[in-house]
């Protein structure tokens, strides 16, 4: 669960620096009605391209922003224990998939 809301965490921090991004190059009136739509669909793009990468298995922009954020503890922890604490390789996004999309047979309550 903590990997789930890290990860999607991470796709909103995304979208915040988009739109950021975007009204640096295009001011915007995020305030009004067509800002706020500006915004839910800049928010919507990264989120749809952001989880349907990681549907396909494929890198996505948040891994990157994760691997980038936690290497130099990685490098650190290495380099101090001479041991791997998390391995990083082509693997990663269905290992992240797995913990983001989880499936799991809900029982039916009963009384």
């Amino acid at each position: 669960m903590i990997v789930t809301i890290a990860y999607l965490w991470i796709v909103f921090i995304i979208g915040v620096m988009v739109v950021y991004l975007y009204d640096i190059i295009r001011p915007t009136d995020f305030t009004s009605p067509s800002g706020a739509v500006i915004a839910a669909v800049i928010f919507t793009g990264i989120a749809v391209l952001d989880l349907g990468l990681l549907t396909l298995k494929r890198v996505t922009p948040a891994i990157i922003v994760i691997v980038f954020v936690i290497a130099p503890y990685l490098v650190l922890y290495r380099l101090l224990k001479n041991t791997d604490l998390l391995i990083v390789d082509t693997n990663t996004p269905d290992r992240i998939a797995k913990y983001v999309f989880v499936k799991r047979q809900y029982l039916p309550l009963t009384n």
